[in-house]
């Protein structure tokens, strides 16, 4: 998908409502494959405001499912390439679901909060 985003940066609304459906799709396959590529998404959507502020709707709504919950958390870890601005304005909302994944007992969504948060607070300022 990073190839894809990089280069095709004017579609990237139009893969993201063609893929939309299949998040909340019946089939765990299609679920995983598009919070997959939203979560790579987010790291190259810097420019566009509505995009990102959907991605990360999208990605903190599947954090409830434990089948996604690992792509979702890559996905808001990943909101550090989009700028400091952007990290600034989302950082209560995606400090907290960063956090709440810390004590988890998976050792690799714990790894994967850390690493989110790690790159996050690089660029977060309260």
């Amino acid at each position: 998908m990073r190839v894809v985003c990089k280069t095709n940066p004017g579609d990237l609304n139009a893969f993201y409502e063609f893929l939309l459906p299949y998040l909340h799709g019946n089939f765990m396959g299609q679920r995983i494959i598009t919070a997959t590529a939203f979560a790579e998404m987010i790291s190259h959507s810097k420019d566009d405001k509505e995009l990102l502020q959907n991605l990360i709707n999208n990605l903190l709504t599947i954090m409830v499912d434990d089948n996604l919950k690992l792509m979702a958390l890559r996905g808001l870890g990943n909101i550090a390439a989009a700028g400091k601005d952007e990290v600034n304005r989302f950082a209560s909302t995606v400090i907290d679901a960063l956090m709440c994944s810390i004590d988890s007992p998976d050792e690799a969504m714990a790894m994967e909060a850390m690493g989110g948060l790690a790159r996050y607070v690089c660029y977060a300022h309260y």
